[in-house]
């Protein structure tokens, strides 16, 4: 039987108030490989009407085609609402991207991950 999950990354920003696509945090590689369970949480604020963030995974960080999507999309339905994308899985390479401008407002954007011990 599998002991209680050990945090491998504590719950961090990984995109801090945001508003254009293409903007994106990635997995520091002395950690990649090393993770099982996946979470994310996704905020837009009081003001925004519009936007969307993508947890994606590759072979490798500077993998230049596209990337896998990891669970579904997260988009923006109201504001002030939290959004959060669990996953199991072990990822190589991990990233969120802010993949839909978000309009009127700002995104932001926590990940944190586990392994079983």
């Amino acid at each position: 039987m599998a002991g209680p999950n050990q945090l491998t990354y504590p719950l961090k920003v990984a995109i801090s108030a945001q508003t254009a696509t293409g903007v994106y945090w990635v997995l520091p590689e002395h950690l990649e490989g090393l993770s099982l369970e996946w979470t994310v949480y996704v905020t837009f604020d009081h003001t925004s009407a519009a936007g969307g963030v993508t947890f994606e995974s590759a072979p490798f960080r500077d993998y230049q085609g596209v990337w896998a999507t990891v669970g579904s999309a997260i988009a923006w339905s109201a504001i002030d609402k939290s959004h959060m994308l669990n996953f199991t899985g072990l990822l190589q390479s991990a990233r969120l991207r802010l993949s839909t401008t978000v309009t009127s407002g700002t995104c932001t954007a926590y990940i944190m991950a586990a392994n079983k011990t």
